[in-house]
């Protein structure tokens, strides 16, 4: 009797153990980075042509804000390929929006109404699109970029003032 009492009780310390650890380090919900935007209602489903059979579907979280923070796209993309790379998420959706993009070696020189312009000299503000992928800055061009299956990709226009 003594031996299934002192089991009971090592079961409800281990229990409660687990109950407070749980507690102090925010319980089970899920924590919501400062980097992760809010993700819109707009689906977009793309298949590039290197897609296989095999390929899994990769849903990445997506957000393109052009200037004076007009956010052009906020949704889901689910992607299906075989390199996962940025820059079909971007060509994807602006295919599907009906915007006009112009890219060249993996770098987005225009998208919509925003493109690239200035030389980013003093005096000469140079504005160009950006991206971020889970809060950190790219530093690969879109085209070199590969993505994983739940990130959040940011697209946007910004300005260098040298």
């Amino acid at each position: 009797m003594k031996k299934n009492l002192s089991r009971a009780f090592a079961g409800m310390l281990i229990a409660a153990f687990m109950a407070l650890a749980l507690t102090a380090c925010g319980g089970t919900e899920d924590v919501k980075e400062d980097w992760m935007f809010d993700v819109g209602t707009e689906t977009i489903d793309i298949v590039s042509e290197s897609a296989q059979s095999y390929s899994t579907p990769y849903t990445i979280y997506f957000q393109v804000v052009g200037g004076g923070d007009t956010v052009m796209f906020a949704g889901t993309v689910t992607l299906k390929t075989t390199t996962y790379l940025a820059e079909e998420i971007v060509s994807g959706v602006a295919a599907e929006k009906g915007w006009a993009i112009d890219m060249a070696g993996g770098f987005l020189s225009s998208l919509g109404d925003y493109q690239q312009t200035g030389s980013g000299v003093a005096g000469d503000p140079a504005y160009f699109w950006s991206f971020s992928v889970n809060g950190v800055s790219a530093d690969l061009g879109l085209g070199k970029f590969t993505l994983r299956n739940g990130d959040y990709m940011k697209l946007f226009y910004t300005v260098y003032e040298g």
